[in-house]
């Protein structure tokens, strides 16, 4: 897509595609989900690597790892155990079933990984006390992002209600 090189065509990403195929405002899109976050990290890694490989696999390992540490935070805020932390954040890099999140060109994965994880860090810190607004409102912007990302991330309000339910 022409539109991914080109910074100008960046608030293009969030437009509703356009019903004709010769309309060039928005991009590219099936019509069935809305992903504009998608295009934003393909439309910038694209400007920043270019068509070499070796960018895209740099950035994919940092995001695996950024990863990692969020569930480690989340773990630890969680359970109060910093070594069940980081076990379960190792056990989680050495997982095959991972490889996903570092072979698939397009990150958007991870960072709707990753802000899913910060919304519900936020949440938890909320609940902690102390600057509740700020943590619910920076949590409840997370949640949009990962929104934006892939609507998978509607679950995360179930999850969320789940653990302050269950979890004490």
């Amino acid at each position: 897509d022409v539109k991914l090189k080109n910074i100008k065509f960046l608030p293009n990403a969030f437009y509703f595609p356009s019903q004709n195929p010769d309309h060039g405002e928005s991009f590219i899109s099936s019509g069935l989900y809305y992903r504009p976050m998608t295009y934003v990290t393909l439309m910038l890694t694209y400007l920043a690597f270019g068509n070499g490989p070796f960018g895209y696999h740099v950035l994919d390992l940092f995001l695996f790892a950024l990863m990692c540490f969020t569930l480690y935070v989340f773990i630890d805020l969680l359970f109060k155990d910093k070594v069940l932390a980081f076990g379960t954040a190792i056990l989680f890099a050495l997982a095959t079933i991972n490889v996903f999140y570092v072979n698939y060109t397009s990150c958007i994965h991870s960072i709707r990984f990753i802000f899913m994880f910060l919304s519900v860090i936020l949440f938890l810190r909320a609940m902690e006390g102390g600057r509740q607004v700020v943590f619910y409102l920076s949590g409840l912007l997370c949640f949009a992002v990962a929104l934006l990302c892939h609507e998978t991330s509607m679950v995360l309000p179930f999850y969320i209600l789940f653990m302050s339910i269950f979890v004490s």
